[in-house]
């Protein structure tokens, strides 16, 4: 019988730290997977990564226009 289990989205990320960076990408990389999010459409995993990084990278994002 398969064991249930809950999968906790990454915390938001400092990045501008570039240590925490990595650790932080490593991580997500691993959510996308077990998550299924990797077989999201492409805006779908941007506007998840966006959200997943806080509201600097939105802010960010918001700045170019797009």
């Amino acid at each position: 019988m398969a064991t249930p289990f809950q999968i906790v989205v990454p915390e938001p990320c400092d990045c501008l730290r570039s240590e925490e960076w990595v650790r932080w990408s490593r991580r997500l990389e691993r959510f996308t997977s077990v998550s299924g999010l990797a077989e999201k459409s492409g805006e779908s995993q941007v506007n998840a990564l966006v959200y997943y990084m806080g509201d600097s990278a939105d802010n960010i994002l918001e700045s170019f226009g797009l």
